[in-house]
Parts: C-alpha cells; structure tokens; sequence
C-alpha cells in the first residue's frame, strides 16, 4: 500500500512542477472483487512455481558439477 501511496504522490508531484493537471487516483469502483476462480488459478501458479524450485534443488544438490545426464 504504502509503495502505491508514494507512486501517486510523486505522480502528483511531477504533473503540478509540469504545468499537468494531476492524475486521476484510483477509486474501489476500479477494483473487483475475487472470486473462487482466481483463488485456484493464483494457487495453482503458486504450486508450479514450488515445483519448479523444488525439482532445480535436488538437481543442484544432486548433480553439483553441472554434467548433463539424459534420462
């Protein structure tokens, strides 16, 4: 939030030194909310992502000099 809040003030910011009119900030209307889709697909990345770092580990632990092993 607080990254956010400091984007649009440096916003505001560089508009007023420009001569700009300011920049619209953001309403809850241009948010929606989540639903149980989003959930899964969020979760579903997240579980990949896990994946993927799990299987470079046991192959960087396992295969520490970098040889290339076709299985």
């Amino acid at each position: 939030m607080k990254p956010m809040q400091q984007y649009n003030s440096n916003e505001q910011d560089a508009a007023s030194a420009d001569g700009r009119p300011p920049p619209a900030l953001s309403r809850s209307a241009d948010l929606w909310p989540l639903n149980m889709d989003d959930f899964r697909y969020s979760h579903q990345q997240a579980a990949l992502g896990n994946d993927l770092l799990y299987t470079s580990s046991i192959w960087i632990h396992e295969i520490p000099d970098g040889r290339n092993l076709d299985l």
